[in-house]
Formats: structure tokens, sequence, C-alpha cells
């Protein structure tokens, strides 16, 4: 008996240059929906296929299908509907040249907070938002960490549509404080209220503005590229005592021994005594790996005197620590940088 799945051939002109293409019952395989003037279009990598859907299919639409029939007609059963890309797109190239870091928004909060040309009212906004930002106390342990990231804004509206109380999550707070000062501010200058430290005011604003569009980039990046995976990258301020620090880190799964699970944690972090400093952590087993780079070589040599330290916090976390270095340098690459699915071609969107 024939073990070989049944196998339908789409063959094509020869002089399209296109080649055939076997679809065999139950393989399973990625396309986007285009819709036409002639209806419903299935693009399945370079091919092109006049299709009929019975679901509801948008244009642009990334559709996960399997081969449930390889008669007449030709089935394809939608698996996974990966979400109306229209819209993602556009967010995702909207938001790149509006975007800013936390770095920036945390240089910007800082000069508001303790400049002296800022007036009170200004001020007081900077401090009570400084307030409510993540605490580097609260990310030194694993609920910390978890509860921190869940607040981090990415996850604000999938919060809202299950009614969750979402007045912690940081891209809420920083929409209410956007909505705040547009008031007095509006994208019409002839409707500008004189106020005073209006200039400060507004250039804050555009920041905060700024590093919204980021939150909405990661958002967008994320949907778009690693939906359903482990994989997420946040990019947030983070307090530690009257201290601002900017915080960026990826989180993913990792290459262990077989059935064990191993993650990667790849950080940058601007501090303020220490300026730019990179880490990057594997977990596998119960071991930790820590490596450390600093740009300035002062910096590196007193984090390189801390690493006895470290260790013993590894170990009150119940951890055994493995390797622990620090370099005076840089990472050849940006392990923090958020993974893509797209094919590589002649524009690269970076977030």
């Amino acid at each position: 008996m024939s073990t070989e799945r049944p196998t339908v051939w789409i063959r094509f002109p020869e002089a399209s240059g296109r080649p055939d293409l076997p679809l065999r019952l139950g393989d399973t395989l990625e396309g986007r929906a285009r819709l036409t003037n002639a209806g419903l279009v299935l693009i399945l990598g370079e091919h092109r296929l006049p299709a009929r859907a019975d679901v509801p299919v948008a244009d642009g639409d990334r559709l996960r299908l399997r081969v449930a029939g390889v008669g007449h007609p030709l089935v394809l059963q939608v698996t996974h509907h990966l979400g109306p890309r229209p819209a993602l797109q556009s967010t995702l190239r909207q938001a790149p040249p509006r975007q800013t870091t936390a770095e920036s928004l945390v240089s910007s909060l800082r000069t508001a907070a303790r400049g002296t040309p800022s007036p009170i009212t200004l001020h007081a906004a900077c401090q009570n938002f400084w307030a409510t930002l993540p605490s580097a106390q609260a990310l030194s342990s694993a609920s910390g960490v978890r509860t921190t990231l869940n607040r981090a804004g990415l996850c604000l509206e999938a919060r809202l549509a299950l009614g969750a109380e979402t007045r912690d999550d940081l891209k809420g707070r920083l929409s209410a404080w956007i909505a705040s000062l547009r008031r007095h501010h509006p994208l019409d200058p002839r409707h500008q209220a004189a106020t005073d430290g209006a200039p400060a005011e507004r250039a804050l604003l555009q920041q905060l503005e700024a590093f919204f569009w980021r939150i909405q980039a990661i958002q967008a990046h994320r949907a778009l590229h690693t939906r359903g995976t482990a994989d997420w990258t946040f990019d947030l301020p983070v307090r530690d005592g009257d201290a601002l620090h900017a915080l960026r880190l990826r989180v993913r799964p990792a290459t262990g021994a077989p059935g064990q699970a191993a993650w990667t944690i790849e950080a940058r972090l601007t501090l303020e005594r220490l300026g730019p400093v990179a880490a990057s952590l594997h977990l596998a087993d119960g071991r930790a790996d820590l490596t450390w780079w600093a740009q300035d070589r002062s910096s590196a040599e007193r984090l390189a005197g801390a690493l006895p330290w470290l260790e013993e916090r590894l170990r009150g976390a119940g951890l055994e620590p493995g390797a622990i270095t620090c370099y005076h340098g840089w990472p050849a690459y940006d392990g923090t940088a958020p993974t893509t699915t797209a094919t590589p071609g002649i524009i690269d969107e970076q977030i």
C-alpha cells in the first residue's frame, strides 16, 4: 500500500516563468490575502491563486493554511488567521519616523522634573508620573518582572477587552497625560492657550507622544512577526530611588538540552552614574550565565568589582551562577532588537 499523500499540481504557463506548485494533502503553508476587482487572490510565495473564502478575510491578511482536500475544488483550511495586516502595517510604517526611545523620554523627564525653568504644575506632573513608573526593586524578583512587563503598555488593549483594571498601565497613564497636555496645546496653534511654561510643556508633550508611538511600534511589530510566541521586546523607563533609568529588554526562549526549558534575556540600560550598559543572561536548568558590557572603562571596572555581589544575588534567587563576566566595550550586535519573520528586501524596517 502506498504511503504517499495525495498531491495536486498547479501548473502555470511556461511563459510566466513560475515553477509548478505541488500541494500535498495535510501540508501547511502561509499565504496572504488580496482583494481585487476580480475577487479574492491568495498569494503563496511567488504564486497567485484565485480563491473563494467561507470566513471573513480582509485585504492583506496573513493566513496559515492546511491542504484539506486535493479534489475539485482544492480546499485550503484556515488554521490561523494572523490578523488585519493592513492596519498593523500602516501603524508600523507610521511609527518609526515618529517614535523615540525610553532613553530619550527619560532625559526629558529628568530635565522637566529637576530643571528650575519648569513651571510648578509641570514639575509636579513629572514627579507624579515618575512615582508610578516601574521600580528597579520590582525587577529584582521573578514575580515583579512579570507584573512590570504586564503593565509595560503592550497588553493595554487586551486588558481593556477583558475588563481588567488598567490605571497601572504605562501606555494608559501616558495616554491620559498626553490628553491632559493636549487640552492646553492643541494641534491647531490658533487655539493655543497662553500658559506659563508653554515651551517646556510643548517640548515634553512631543517626547511623550513620540514614546507613545514607540509602544505602538513594538505592539504592531509583535502582532505581525512574533504573535503567539514567547519572544517579547520592551522599552521602558525605570525608577531607582531618586534616579531614573531607561531599560530595553528582550526575553525569548533559547536552545537547551532536550526536554529542558532555557531562556535568554538581553538588556540595554542607560544608567545615570554608569552610562550605557548591556547585559546578556542565559537561564537553563537552574544555571545562570551572565555577561556585562559597559562603554565607559571606569564603569566596566565598577561592574567587574560587583561580580561577587551579583553571584550572591543569583544564589539568593535560587540559581547556580555559571560564567559571570564583564567587558569594557559593547556587544557585536543588538540582542534586544525584536526578531522578524519578514522576507528581507530593499527596505528594512527596524524597531
